[in-house]
């Protein structure tokens, strides 16, 4: 077999390591536990309280990933599904809130679907977040005030995809506010505790 060029194995060996510069971020691994809220951190539960000012006992939860863990609330407001993320130190990291595909701006979904055709085989969109990130005081006014200074807004995209005629995979695809592909990863699920039969 022929030897590989020395720059060209760096590469090789390069490409395999830092999958995200070629917009493939490394799996995704997580698990999710019920937690109380005397178990937050109080700048989360506090920055929660001023945005969402009505909000009554939201879900908490700790979710411990790859890459360590952060701390997540999930409730309906407004009619609307709702997960926030804040870090170990109760730092506002993302609001997500759920939505359908077809609810996005036109010019988005034409982006997304043509990525995803041009990526897979075959593929099905299951779920989608508008994901709003930023300052905590920008992301509090608004869902407070409805003000929208400074916001980043992205889309989470969770889907299944084919690339070839093997298995599929469940995958998460991030797109940026003009539905432009930023990254996606193969979606690892934790084992069940339980048999179901």
């Amino acid at each position: 077999m022929p030897r590989l060029p020395a720059l060209t194995l760096r590469i090789v060996v390069l490409a395999a390591l830092f999958p995200a510069a070629y917009g493939q971020a490394p799996d995704k691994f997580e698990r999710e536990t019920d937690v109380k809220a005397s178990a937050v951190p109080e700048p989360a539960r506090r920055w929660l309280a001023d945005a969402f000012e009505s909000l009554r006992s939201p879900r908490w939860s700790r979710e411990i990933y790859e890459s360590g863990y952060s701390y997540e609330a999930k409730f309906r407001w407004r009619s609307q599904y709702y997960s926030v993320e804040f870090g170990p130190d109760g730092a506002i990291q993302d609001v997500e809130v759920e939505t359908e595909f077809t609810d996005l701006p036109a010019s988005v979904q034409r982006n997304v679907l043509d990525y995803l055709s041009s990526a897979y085989r075959r593929h099905d969109i299951r779920r989608v977040q508008v994901q709003y990130s930023g300052e905590p005081d920008d992301l509090e006014d608004f869902f407070d005030e409805n003000e929208r200074d400074d916001l980043i807004v992205r889309y989470e995209i969770e889907y299944t995809a084919k690339i070839d005629s093997g298995p599929g995979h469940y995958r998460e695809g991030l797109f940026d506010e003009a539905g432009r592909h930023l990254q996606s990863r193969r979606v690892i699920l934790p084992p069940v505790d339980n048999l179901i039969f």
